[in-house]
């Protein structure tokens, strides 16, 4: 149908052309006949609304605040022909203008947004003066519209092909070339392209008859257009990806980065002389080449603070004495292990361990709220133990009265279960029964029938003590030699002897049996330390109970509730200068390196845990004080940073959670380096990657951050298994921008000249006047452009919607230039 479409000329074009198709019907090679038939087309000024549900994404987002002013806001619409299909015009250059355009205007005096109430609808009003700085050229609107096909393949080369069986790769796009300014808020919304489209959009009966445009470009009146779909967002600093990441500078961390002096109250430590070194808290990030802070605590308050818990006779009067907290000492398997001293005794590690404290206080009832919705999970464990506690009940009983009869009897009323009962040595009873001589007719139903009170042969041969079949079990087993001799009989009716005996021959002595007459065999019945086993297993999962045999069966469930939430992030709400104290001090793009402070993060694990069991127990949870809620301290640790605290046994900072199937990765035991990042970069770009990365013959390695976390909204932290002197030596920083959906723009203004990958505003303009003044990208291709820039600008909406397109951005500084 496009090639019976007119094209624009001088003349006026109708708005609904009539179209005189001619088709030819051919036979055998040759016209037969040509048909001709009369289409009328329905354009613009039929058109009141469009479906809401059409626009599939904006750029910039709705409402979005600080958008990088370089940037070309587009809509996506879902169905690919939508722009085209109401335009009836036609051009063999391919550029066919649409009947919507996408508008971008600054929102300002003489710009106004009002409800008409015939239409139902906004409509954007725009002064006569301010029309030709803030609508664009419709005489180039062909240049920003073109459809995107996604998935298709090299091997593919028949779009329309893929559109029939993927239609939903498919989608439209409209672009406004618009100049954006810095702090500036903007108003985008499609609109009518046509005069007749704009008075049907308002509730009018057209008037216009032909493809006048909605406004001509020397308007001089007011424009008052309906909006069919509209968005505001608001732009920030000129700067992009590129330019931001060139501020970044190195600079060295000061002398006391990461450490705090603190002051000791006169109260506590009143013996201690102020002309020492002052007491320290050092953060969980410091400056290298740091002095251990135990070596510098003040002589003497190691031992005044331990004998703070140390109550004299008489002390309080009789009133309860009330002391310090001692952090750890419910989770502390043994209370001489030396980090508990360490973390009581040193004011900056009990700091530590009272921040961890403050966190989990301030969260205290939605962790406590957790912790009973895990219970909750646990409700069937709960279960399993009062089900093994009356099955481990009846098992004693039932022990003790089996204990105190012959051993006989013990064997016949134990008989089904001799396959899962161990004797002494570790082998099951029939094993040792089958060994030892004993026939499996001896122990069967039968048997006893046959030997019950009563029956003829009890009453001619009574049992001295129980019952007869017991009796007759024992006497087998106590004469072995008898059933050797046996072994030959004939089988009675009821009674089966040893299938791998064989006869004795003449001369040979009999086989001596493995159990002594004067040994009686005796049935080894453990029903607790069976039960405990089953329950161990059942009971799994971060609600379970610690059970061992030795225990026995506990009267209730004590649980530990499991959070996985990084401590770092709390400690951040409460102050982020106690992740790195004198943040403040650091200027902005700036990127420098410290270290990982482990005995911090212990310390903060230690005295979180230690509060959450006095919360819980407060509360009436039944708590395991044992226990280790909080195992992680890094944000974005791939698995716990420490032990359990019952495991811990050395000083602090020496309980890092080895690497293992459950824990693949963790901080504490990988993290050497940390680095620093302040700076717009982070603030304007919060989901950017950021890796080590270092070249390896033709090979490149990559070293992602072991943990990745903020601090404030522009500053942030990485930490990196490699050693500062390696991060420095072979490695470089990698600032990777993370792969959005497609963005459109021009670059900042530069002096490079244009290139296909790098296009900027400046290449439209001849000086930095022109360039202010530049409202929108124009569409022709500018006449000062070189032989080395790209010829395809201008030649159809595709091909500069390539050369517009912003890719990710990726800069890799090497580190020991960026930080030198």
């Amino acid at each position: 149908m496009g090639a019976f479409l007119p094209t624009p000329g001088v003349a006026p074009l109708p708005a609904d052309p009539v179209l005189a198709m001619k088709v030819a019907l051919k036979r055998g090679g040759t016209t037969d006949t040509t048909h001709e038939h009369s289409v009328q087309l329905r354009g613009p000024g039929h058109v009141v609304a469009l479906d809401p549900g059409v626009v599939v994404r904006e750029e910039p987002p709705r409402q979005a605040q600080k958008i990088t002013p370089t940037t070309f806001p587009h809509v996506e619409l879902r169905e690919p022909d939508l722009p085209w299909r109401h335009t009836p015009l036609g051009d063999k250059n391919g550029r066919v203008p649409p009947w919507i355009v996408l508008i971008c205007v600054r929102v300002q005096d003489g710009v106004s947004v009002e409800w008409d109430r015939i239409s139902k609808r906004s409509v954007l009003h725009i002064d006569a003066a301010l029309v030709p700085h803030e609508l664009p050229d419709l005489a180039e609107s062909w240049a920003w519209a073109h459809v995107q096909v996604s998935g298709l393949g090299p091997d593919n080369k028949d779009p329309i092909a893929h559109l029939e069986k993927f239609p939903d790769d498919v989608i439209a796009r409209l672009v406004c070339p618009r100049h954006l300014r810095p702090f500036t808020r903007y108003l985008c919304a499609i609109v009518p392209a046509f005069r007749a489209g704009v008075e049907a959009a308002l509730g009018r009966v057209p008037e216009t008859t032909d493809l006048r445009p909605a406004w001509p470009r020397d308007n001089a009146e007011p424009v008052a257009l309906p909006m069919f779909h509209s968005w505001g967002f608001t732009t920030g600093e000129g700067e992009d990806f590129e330019d931001l990441v060139g501020r970044l500078r190195y600079r060295e961390a000061p002398t006391g980065l990461g450490e705090r002096p603190l002051q000791l109250l006169a109260s506590a430590v009143a013996d201690i002389s102020a002309d020492g070194p002052p007491a320290l808290l050092r953060g969980a990030l410091y400056a290298t080449d740091a002095a251990p802070v135990d070596k510098l605590t003040p002589p003497g308050v190691a031992e005044r603070l331990a004998a703070l818990w140390t109550v004299q006779p008489g002390e309080g009067a009789g009133d309860p004495v009330v002391l310090p907290p001692r952090y750890g000492l419910g989770q502390a398997a043994d209370p001489r292990s030396p980090w508990f001293a360490q973390l009581n005794h040193h004011p900056g590690h009990r700091v530590g361990a009272g921040l961890g404290a403050e966190a989990v206080l301030r969260h205290q009832e939605e962790l406590v709220a957790a912790s009973w919705e895990q219970l909750e999970q646990a409700r069937t464990a709960a279960i399993t133990l009062r089900h093994a506690q009356l099955a481990a009940e009846i098992g004693r009983s039932q022990a003790n009265r089996i204990a105190a009869l012959p051993e006989g009897d013990k064997l016949q009323l134990t008989a089904r279960a001799h396959t899962r009962i161990l004797d002494g040595s570790g082998v099951t009873i029939r094993a040792r029964l089958l060994a030892d001589g004993l026939p499996d007719g001896a122990l069967i139903p039968r048997m006893r029938r046959l030997t019950r009170g009563g029956a003829p042969v009890s009453r001619r041969r009574p049992a001295a003590t129980g019952t007869l079949a017991g009796s007759l079990a024992t006497r087998i087993l106590q004469a072995p030699e008898v059933m050797v001799r046996a072994a030959t009989w004939t089988r009675p009716n009821g009674l089966g002897r040893r299938q791998d005996v064989a006869p004795v021959q003449a001369g040979k002595q009999a086989p001596k049996p493995t159990t002594s007459p004067t040994q009686p065999f005796t049935v080894r019945l453990r029903p607790l330390d069976v039960h405990v086993g089953r329950l161990r297993d059942r009971l799994r999962g971060p609600a379970a109970p610690t059970l061992s045999e030795q225990d026995g069966l506990p009267d209730a469930l004590r649980l530990m509730p499991r959070f996985d939430v990084p401590l770092s992030r709390w400690l951040v709400d409460i102050d982020p200068e106690v992740i790195v104290p004198g943040l403040g001090e650091v200027a902005d793009d700036t990127v420098m390196l410290l270290e990982p402070n482990r005995v911090f993060v212990e310390a903060v694990l230690a005295g979180a845990n230690d509060a959450l069991v006095r919360e819980l127990a407060w509360r009436e949870f039944p708590v395991d004080a044992r226990g280790s809620a909080f195992r992680v301290f890094w944000d974005g640790a791939d698995g716990v940073d420490a032990l359990e605290m019952k495991r811990w046994t050395k000083l602090l900072g020496q309980h890092a959670a080895a690497a293992n199937a459950d824990n693949a990765a963790n901080a504490a035991n990988t993290a050497n380096a940390a680095v620093l990042l302040r700076g717009e970069l982070f603030r304007r770009y919060p989901d950017l990657l950021i890796y080590a990365a270092r070249r390896n013959g033709d090979a490149v390695i990559t070293q992602p951050p072991t943990c990745f976390g903020r601090l404030t909204t522009d500053t942030c932290y990485a930490l990196f298994a490699s050693k500062t002197a390696e991060l420095l030596a072979d490695w470089w920083i990698v600032f990777e921008e993370l792969p959005h959906a497609p963005r459109f723009g021009l670059d900042s203004p530069t002096t490079k000249p244009p290139t296909a990958s790098s296009l900027s505003w400046s290449h439209f303009a001849g000086n930095a006047a022109q360039v202010e003044a530049l409202e929108h990208a124009p569409a022709t291709l500018p006449a000062t452009w070189g032989p080395d820039a790209p010829k395809t600008w201008g030649r159809d909406a595709g091909a500069i919607a390539k050369l517009t397109l912003q890719h990710p951005i990726r800069c890799a500084l090497r580190l020991n230039e960026l930080l030198r």
